[in-house]
Formats: structure tokens, sequence, C-alpha cells
């Protein structure tokens, strides 16, 4: 017989076999609130307290009035609860609590999806059955989409041969059209496809709301030109336009708008307009043209005198250690200013030559000349004899001139009628330094290779008329190494002060003179100089160990960590950003491709060769490189043996250590440890055929074995023992698949991969039968 109890007498029993009931309660709290008790408790009489009830069926109900009286909505003194009062030994009410909580059948999602539509349709209101029922309006409008699904999906969801998550797949879109085009390639089956492929095939026609286009365009004005939108009720990937098309004409019009308008302000003839992320394709065809610049004004030329006057005062008060933070701030942020206006103002560099950001600008060779010194004489001179050999001024004028159209050395010893070794002399006299364009010959090759590391580049490429670089890339070509750096020469050091002085990016110096970047710090610091935008606190040798770990392809969290441990302050990943923008590293300048570079590139691809070298060497960027690869038709003839083109090469040690370790430790704490990414790793593993323990592939017996465990009542711990796998990845992947196992027992003797598939075969004989 039912009867009511006052909530104040009733407690939770311990002979409840619902241990848990926390979920969902806020929602259920709200229901009762609206709607009352609909069903009773069953309870018991209790010792303590005196005249109370112990619940022992119901517990979920019983937890969602206490929440509604600790918040004040009831009086629990006073708030009749419905209850089944029983009576008997602990065991017989514990199978009562039992049989009430076994039999309990949870609405299928149909029913749920159908009862939701015919609550709205009797005059509800979305909101309002959310109140009622403590749910979100969300929830309500996914459960109402559902029901309107196609009727033959929705027939599916109904009988049971799709999962909710598959059914939600399909109604992320209202379209009947599209669910049905999907539906009749996949269906209902989650073993041909997952709910993200469904989710991911009927996106593949629409646009998401956070596309930049969609973003340029407004939602408000896509609906207004006829657009829809459908609503992800189901996820957190954002709303989706079914309508690109609309979009697309929309952003092209508000764009030629906008071209048209800077064109006029600015006075451009032609601007294309580009309505995509990525500029890579549409550059194509497009090519860089140098034009002449204007002549600089009195005016700009006394400005820019004045700019570069100033730049070398604040540099050198930038040198003072004693200076105080917010000075040295202050100073930091002028020069910043000073240096853009420079910049702006004719794009002269404070050396005097012409800063080109495209890849049409010509080959720096030097930044300050050096002819070779004249003896100082340590007596009065006498009369001197006449020599038939001395240079003329017109034999003086005739060299120069044939050197700078690139004449071949040989052939201005012939035309000038002298001997080539004589030649060379004279242009190393005169300082002079050129780039030459012209072929390497085989005798240029050998004495390249005769000399390449007992002497400095900077000193072969004037005896050769070719620039540093020409002779560093050709090196390279030949694979020649230096085995100890060879001394450095006045002109370098020329160029060296020249270009710390003039804040040139150092990574465009060491190229200018034909040294590695890292020992273009070395040598600054033997000099005694710094660089104009060294940041303050830095020194040479610890600018030069970042710099050689940057090369080597360490991040820059790695690199922060091992200057750490080796004496040197601890440095963040954003100072060191900021210090390799400032030295250049990885940076290119927009300087043509000589033909010496072309031929390292070609080599390197035909070579199956790592590019981070090459990258290093050619003070190229990434994407310079890309598009020169592109440019000789390169793409797709490297065979990545040691890595992708760009990354770090693996050596055989890195292999053996991944091979050690990996599936043995996280791969998050691997990566840290060798100093790569977990993409890398990941990436290397798979070329190497590594399996880690808990990503192996799923085989098609695999696949069948989830399938028939979860209908024949395996366990998810045996079925996992069978197939070798973590219970917690097999957890996950059944879930994505649809499949839920819950709490099943264990069997006495655990099944083999063999024991499951044989369970089909057998069910099927029964049938048979």
């Amino acid at each position: 017989m039912i009867q009511t109890v006052k909530l104040a007498k009733l407690v939770l029993s311990d002979i409840n076999v619902r241990t848990r009931g926390e979920d969902l309660i806020e929602q259920f709290a709200a229901d009762i609130f609206a709607r009352g008790i609909l069903q009773n408790l069953v309870v018991t009489s209790v010792k303590k307290p005196r005249g109370s009830y112990g619940v022992i069926a119901g517990s979920r109900r019983f937890r969602a009035l206490t929440l509604l009286a600790e918040r004040g909505d009831i009086n629990a003194a006073e708030y009749d609860v419905p209850v089944l009062i029983l009576s008997g030994g602990n065991d017989e009410l514990s199978e009562a609590s039992l049989a009430e909580n076994f039999h309990h059948l949870n609405m299928s999602p149909a029913d749920e999806c159908r009862a939701f539509q015919y609550c709205l349709g009797q005059g509800g209101d979305i909101d309002a059955i959310a109140k009622r029922f403590g749910i979100t309006r969300r929830f309500v409008e996914g459960r109402l989409r559902l029901a309107n699904l196609a009727e033959p999906i929705f027939d599916a969801l109904k009988s049971g041969e799709m999962t909710l998550d598959m059914a939600k797949a399909y109604a992320s879109t209202e379209s009947h059209e599209r669910q049905l085009m999907v539906w009749r390639s996949y269906g209902a089956n989650s073993y041909h496809a997952s709910a993200d492929t469904i989710r991911r095939v009927i996106a593949n026609e629409s646009m998401k709301s956070s596309d930049p286009i969609a973003r340029l365009v407004g939602e408000e004005a896509y609906v207004a030109a006829g657009g829809v939108v459908d609503r992800d009720l189901f996820s957190d990937n954002g709303d989706r336009w079914t309508n690109p098309e609309i979009a697309q004409t929309l952003a092209a019009a508000k764009m030629e708008a906008e071209a048209q308008r800077i064109g006029e302000e600015r006075g451009l003839a032609w601007i294309r307009p580009v309505a995509s992320n990525s500029t890579w394709e549409v550059a194509r065809g497009l090519f860089h043209v140098s034009l002449p610049s204007l002549p600089l004004s009195e005016a700009q030329l006394t400005r820019i005198e004045e700019i570069e006057a100033r730049l070398s005062i604040v540099s050198l008060e930038m040198e003072n250690e004693e200076l105080e933070e917010e000075a040295w701030q202050a100073l930091d942020a002028e020069h910043d200013a000073l240096s853009d206006e420079l910049r702006d103002a004719g794009q002269r560099c404070p050396c005097g030559g012409l800063v080109m950001n495209d890849d049409t600008a010509p080959i720096i060779v030097e930044l300050v000349p050096l002819a070779a010194p004249v003896p100082t004489p340590s007596a009065p001179l006498g009369e001197m004899p006449y020599r038939s050999d001395s240079w003329t001024p017109d034999e003086v004028r005739t060299l120069r001139q044939l050197f700078n159209d690139d004449t071949p050395l040989p052939e201005i010893s012939e035309a000038l009628g002298r001997g080539l070794q004589g030649v060379r002399d004279k242009v190393c006299t005169l300082g002079l330094r050129r780039h030459s364009t012209r072929p390497w010959g085989e005798l240029e090759d050998h004495e390249l290779i005769q000399t390449y590391g007992k002497e400095s580049a900077a000193t072969i490429a004037a005896r050769l008329g070719r620039s540093c670089g020409a002779v560093y890339t050709r090196a390279a070509i030949l694979g020649i190494s230096e085995a100890a750096a060879p001394p450095w020469t006045p002109w370098e050091d020329a160029q060296l002060r020249a270009g710390f002085a003039a804040d040139i990016p150092t990574a465009q110096v060491a190229l200018i003179i034909g040294r590695p970047h890292a020992g273009v710090y070395s040598r600054a610091t033997k000099l005694g100089i710094k660089h104009a935008s060294t940041p303050k606190g830095w020194t040479n040798a610890e600018i030069e160990r970042a710099i050689e770990l940057a090369e080597a392809g360490h991040s820059y969290t790695q690199i922060g960590v091992i200057l750490g441990t080796e004496g040197f302050s601890t440095r963040t990943k954003s100072s060191l950003q900021a210090l390799m923008r400032r030295t250049g590293q990885g940076k290119g300048w927009g300087r043509v491709w000589m033909p010496e570079e072309d031929e390292l590139l070609i080599k390197a691809y035909r070579d199956n060769a790592s590019l981070t070298p090459l990258r290093n060497r050619l003070g190229r960027s990434v994407f310079s490189i890309r598009w020169r690869a592109e440019y000789l038709n390169l793409r797709g003839t490297h065979a990545r043996s040691k890595g992708w083109r760009l990354g770090p090469d693996w050596s055989e040690a890195d292999e053996a250590w991944l091979r050690r370790d990996y599936g043995k430790i996280p791969t998050p704490e691997l990566a840290r440890q060798m100093g790569r990414t977990r993409a890398a790793i990941f990436t290397r593993a798979n070329v190497l055929g590594l399996v880690h323990e808990g990503r192996q592939r799923w085989t098609p017996d695999h696949l069948a074995a989830l399938r028939i465990a979860h209908e024949h009542g395996i366990s998810l711990t045996d079925l996992a023992a069978a197939l070798g796998r973590e219970v917690g990845a097999l957890h996950k992947y059944a879930g994505k698949q649809g499949l839920v196992f819950g709490r099943r027992p264990r069997r006495p003797q655990p099944p083999t991969l063999a024991d499951i598939l044989n369970l089909s075969e057998a069910a099927k004989g029964e049938g048979e039968g």
C-alpha cells in the first residue's frame, strides 16, 4: 500500500544496491520541482533515527528531493513523499532493491526523440520544455533534429540497427537530400564508416562558419542572400553554411570593392583579390619586377644622415651595462622607431646599399671596399727605375671595366697581354669584388679543391673573381669540407665590423664573407665587437652556441634548456625567437638564386639528401627553398631517407634510440628527450615499421572479435587480453564504434581470439539447425 512520509524522515539505506546516482541530479531535481514525484520510493523502517525510514529503491529521487530542500525550494519537514514500506530481513530487502534497479529499462533514443516532438506539438515551447526537464535548449533542439531525420535513417535508429552517435552524425544537417545521399553510400553499419566519417562526408560540400570567407561575409549578409545555416547541435565544431557558392560570391564582391578603393587611394593600376588562406597557388604566374628607385630629395638625404648618426649614438649608449632598465627600454624603443623610419625613407641601409626585398635583388659581395695595403716606406724613396711590366692607368681602367662586365680572368689576361697570375694579383691589390654568373671551369674546381679549408673563402673568391657565397656553395657541391677554420683576413674583419655597426643581420654578414653563422660571433668575440641589435644580457659566446643548436635542428624550448645546462642563462622560447629574428637565422633576403645554389639544390634532390644543412649553408628560408624546388620541377623526387626534407636528419644513433624506447615511455616524454616534435616521432616510427603498444593496427579479425564480444557478453578485460591491447585504448575505440560494454563479469577461463571468433560460427550453426 502506497502512503506518504515526510522528506525529513527519510535517509539513504546501506541496503540500497545503487551506490552511484549523482549523474544528472540537477536535471532530475528541476523535473521533480516542476511535476512532483511521479513514482513512489521503496523504503523500510530503521532504528536510528527513531521514526525514520531507509530508502532501498529510488535513491536518485531521494537525492534530487534533498537537493531541492537544501536550496530552499521545498520544506523537508512538510514535503510529503509517496513511499511503499517493505519489511523483512536484509537479504530480502537487498534483493528487492536489486529487482527494482535491475529491471529498469531506459527509453530508446528514438522514443525519447518522438516524445519531445509530441510535447512540442501540443503547444509546448522549447524553452519551457527545457526548463521543466532541467535540460538545455540545445539538448531539446538536438532531440527534435533527430526526430526529423529522413525516414529510413530514423527507422534504423528506432530498430536499434544504428547507434545514437551515428544518428547524430546524420543529423548534423537538416537536409534530407544530403542525409539520404550519404545513407545510400554508408547505411547504418559503423564498420563501414564511423560517425566522424559520416559527419565529414556530410560537411564536405559546406563551409564552416569559422572559415575566413564566412567571417568576411558575415552570417547576416549570407542569410539575407538566401544562404542556409546548418546548426551543429551535437558537437563543438561550429555551424556550417550549406551554400558556400553564395558566400564566395559575396566575398568576391566585397574584396573587389575593397581592391578598387585601395587602388584609388594608392594609385595602383591593378590588384588581384584573393579569398583564400594560402597564397602559394595564387602566386603562380606572378614574378617580381625591380623598378628603378626614385631619386631622394635633399630633405630625405639629410634626414637619413641624421637617423644614421642618431642610431650610432643610441647603439653605443645601449652597450652601457650600468644603464637602468627603464632607460635601456626607452633607447631600445627609439632604436626600433628610427630603424623603421630609415627603412621607409627610401629603403636604404646605413652602408649606402639599396635594400631590395624581392627575388631579383642583387647579390651583395662586400659591405666596405678594402684594397691591399700600400707598404709604408722605411726610408725616403729614391728615383725608381722604369719597369716594362708596370700597370698603366689605361690598363687599370680596362681591367676594371672587363672585371665588372663578368669577363673570365683568362680572357682579361689575354686582352691585356698579361699573365693570369699577374691579373689575379692586380685584382686583389685593387680590392675588386664581383658576383660572377659564369659556369665553373675545371681549373677553377681544381684550385678550389686544393685551397679550400687552407685559405678563407674570401681569399679564394678574390683570386677567382667570384663572390664568397659562390665559393662557399661550390665547395658544398664538390663535397669539400673545412677540417679547421682558416685564418680570418683583414677584408673579412672589415666586412664583419661594418655589418655589425650597420645593424645588418649576422646571418647575411656570414653569407657575404662565406663563413658559418656561428663562426661570425666567435670572431666578433675575439675582435671585441657587439652587434648593434644584440639583446641586453646576451654575450657573443651565448649567441654563437644558440645558433649552433638551432642549425642542428633543436627546438627553441630545447635550446633554452641546453644553454642552462652548459653554464649560460636558461632562456625562454620567446627570448630565443626574438634573438633569431634579430640575427636573421633561417631568413632569406630576396636575393637572386645563383647557378651554384641551383646546382646544389638539384644535387640534394638527386642524392635524396636532407635540405636542413643546405638551408643553413645558403642562408635561405624554408619558403624560398620550396619555391625554387618547384621552379626547377624538383618536387616529389625525394625519398625522405633521413626524415622530412626540412627537418633535422635522423642519424643511426637516433633511430636506435627510437627503436629502443618507442612505446615503452610516453611519446611526449620521448619527444622531449630527443629534442623533436611528437609528429616527428610518430612519422619516423611509421617509416621504421615500429608499432606502439597502444596503437596496434586493427585487423579484420580484431574488428570481428570486437563485435562478437559485444554481442555475446564478453567483458572488456577478457577481450583486451585476447587481443593483446590496453583496456583503456580498447574502451575508447569501442565507444567510437558505438559499442558500450558496461560492467560484465570476467569468465573463469579467459577466451582466446580464436575462441571469440568461433562463437560467431557456433551461432550460425545453431541457426541453421
